[in-house]
């Protein structure tokens, strides 16, 4: 319900809106408040609020909201409001493992990790090219515990810091 001093001036608001078509933000300068409250308080009066102007085709306020989006990663098309550029998580940490490999084959970085060991990135560019075996005999055992097979990131110049991919092998703890 609107308070009682719009109650009382809902005549002249209705005639400074719709007679003499004053903006909004200058009846509220009048007023000592804003044109969006004086527009909230025209509509709770029931005063007719008219459309003050149409958009020109030219302005770009507001384009792209009935554009369809696409997942970054796999490409579905994004339904969710909170989903902006990717559909869920595991697609997001693939992009980002896809552009981190991208970067680092173009040289962009260095492959380098926060302790100077090969990115875990690089690691399982490795073991997705090779099939998670090694180089030299192709041995993949998984161990029994972890589940995983314990492969090493051998540097063939013996430069921890030169993360190459020409320099880079996999290979099983007999090589």
């Amino acid at each position: 319900m609107a308070s009682r001093k719009w109650l009382y001036l809902k005549d002249e608001l209705d005639k400074m809106i719709n007679v003499e078509s004053i903006s909004y933000e200058e009846i509220g300068r009048r007023y000592g408040c804003s044109g969006a409250n004086i527009k909230k308080q025209a509509r709770k009066l029931g005063i007719e609020i008219p459309k003050r102007r149409e958009i020109s085709e030219k302005e770009t306020f507001g384009r792209g909201r009935g554009k369809i989006r696409t997942c970054l990663s796999c490409g579905s098309i994004l339904t969710e409001p909170s989903q902006t550029k990717f559909c869920d998580n595991k697609c997001q940490q693939d992009y980002r493992y896809k552009e981190y490999i991208r970067k680092w084959k173009n040289s962009e970085i260095d492959g380098t990790g926060a302790d100077f060991s090969t990115s875990a990135h690089i690691r399982r560019f490795l073991y997705e090219k090779y099939n998670g075996a090694c180089q030299i005999c192709g041995w993949k055992e998984k161990n029994e515990f972890t589940g995983k097979v314990p492969l090493q990131i051998h540097h063939i110049d013996g430069n921890c810091c030169n993360n190459k991919e020409d320099n880079l092998q996999l290979l099983c703890p007999n090589h």
